[in-house]
């Protein structure tokens, strides 16, 4: 009986997670995949610094960590882009 209890329970929390991804919606529609990345992200861990990994490297992060943290495809696009856009020299 446990087993079943614990799928229903996984199966829940996805659903929850999925739902709550609008909270993270911009004026525009578009997902903030900066707010998505600090916040469903750093619940596992300390948020890396985006330079800590090239765009080949948080693609395959983002693509085997992010179901578990929740996002959606919608979701992992948007802190994909976010991760990986250019940033300017201070």
């Amino acid at each position: 009986m446990l087993r079943p209890s614990l799928l229903l329970l996984g199966v829940a929390v996805m659903i929850t997670a999925c739902a709550s991804l609008e909270d993270y919606r911009l004026p525009d529609g578009r997902l903030d995949g900066e707010r998505l990345y600090a916040k469903r992200c750093g619940s596992c861990h300390e948020p890396f610094a985006r330079e800590d990994y090239g765009a080949n490297e948080w693609i395959g992060h983002v693509e085997h960590y992010g179901p578990r943290a929740g996002l959606n495809a919608e979701a992992r696009a948007a802190v994909l882009l976010w991760l990986c856009e250019p940033r300017q020299a201070r």
